[in-house]
């Protein structure tokens, strides 16, 4: 039997097309995923693609349909991703919607894990899950400082790396790398740029 055999299962008719990912990552729809069907068969069109990458589940699932996604997941039957290992996201601003949460789960029971990602607009906002989980307080915190994504119904969302009155976020592509005068440490520190044409001859003793 040759691996052309049409009755060969492991010919390359019987397997989901690997696709290459940007890094060239083999990326295979999850066709035949029990969890990935379970997520289908309970929300439907919520459940927009899903997908096996490094050998990790991530599923897309549609911003309105995604606290009752992941409660599902933490709480289901035969579902137990009762931990959260991190809330991120990613800023495309050539895509639409722009920006995409990511959520990142894991089973402490089974050590399976499941990656969550939700495509939202810029201005929208996401429900909170710290409800579902506690240590998504901080986290939600962090993409919020970050990205500028409020999370609906989060008990105390305030920026947490950056302090308050700070302008702009800085993981959005459109933030600046290179050093700009910021009103904040102007404000606050009483720190300003100095001119161009300054001269520091004679300033400093050596």
């Amino acid at each position: 039997m040759t691996k052309d055999d049409p009755n060969n299962e492991a010919s390359s008719e019987s397997r989901p097309t690997a696709k290459k990912a940007k890094g060239g990552i083999d990326v295979v729809e999850a066709t035949d995923d029990r969890l990935v069907e379970r997520l289908r068969e309970r929300f439907g069109d919520a459940i927009h693609s899903a997908v096996i990458m490094v050998g990790q589940r991530v599923v897309v699932v549609a911003v309105d349909s995604l606290a009752e996604v992941l409660t599902y997941l933490k709480s289901g039957d035969e579902l137990k991703f009762d931990l959260l290992l991190d809330v991120t996201a990613v800023h495309r601003p050539a895509e639409t919607p722009p920006f995409e949460l990511v959520y990142q789960l894991c089973s402490t029971s089974t050590l399976e894990r499941v990656r969550i990602k939700s495509g939202i607009e810029d201005g929208a906002s996401a429900q909170s899950v710290t409800g579902i989980w506690r240590t998504a307080n901080w986290l939600e915190r962090e993409c919020f400082d970050m990205f500028g994504i409020v999370f609906e119904g989060h008990p105390d969302l305030r920026r947490i790396l950056l302090p308050e009155g700070w302008e702009g976020h800085p993981l959005r592509k459109e933030y600046p790398v290179e050093f700009r005068e910021n009103r904040w440490v102007a404000d606050t520190l009483n720190i300003h740029a100095l001119p161009d044409d300054a001269d520091f001859s004679g300033k400093v003793e050596i």
